[in-house]
């Protein structure tokens, strides 16, 4: 059976070390089908303007509705340098398919007691359409979402 995933809503938040900040959040929600067994996904980008001096934090809220939170890949991108926010969780040497569950209600941020890639080991709450909850921290594992379950085990964030 066919996964359909739909983003209801992106936002990204930076914190930046001055007292001002910068929020990007469209105005309406993006609601777009990620193609399932596609390599080349779905993207959006994003444009942030301005002085922005350096950025100390960033926190997505991310809406996926559907489809199977251990097949999933998400990241951030800025200047060349990939920011993986989920990458395939779940997965291990144990779970080459990661975690069964139907989506993400989800805040990723440094601020998050716990990472989102072993969510399962922390007493998850999900929403009434089967979403992961809370504020986690980014999954973080720079590597690619091809490789061996066991990598994952051994993975830096």
């Amino acid at each position: 059976m066919k996964a359909r995933l739909f983003i209801l809503c992106q936002v990204v938040m930076f914190s930046l070390n001055s007292h001002a900040g910068l929020i990007y959040s469209p105005l309406n929600p993006v609601n777009a089908n990620i193609p399932d067994g596609s390599a080349v996904g779905w993207s959006g980008t994003a444009t942030a303007s301005g002085y922005l001096p350096s950025i100390s934090a960033v926190s997505v809220n991310l809406n996926l509705l559907g489809g199977y939170n251990g097949d999933l890949y998400a990241y951030l991108s800025y200047g060349g340098v990939l920011v993986p926010l989920l990458n395939r969780v779940g997965v291990t040497a144990g779970d080459a398919f990661g975690y069964g569950h139907t989506g993400f209600d989800v805040t990723l941020s440094s601020a998050g007691a716990n990472d989102v890639h072993f969510y399962g080991n922390h007493s998850p709450g999900f929403n009434g359409n089967g979403q992961l909850t809370g504020t986690w921290q980014p999954d973080g594992r720079n590597i690619d979402p091809q490789s061996p379950p066991a990598s994952f085990d051994s993975a830096s964030r």
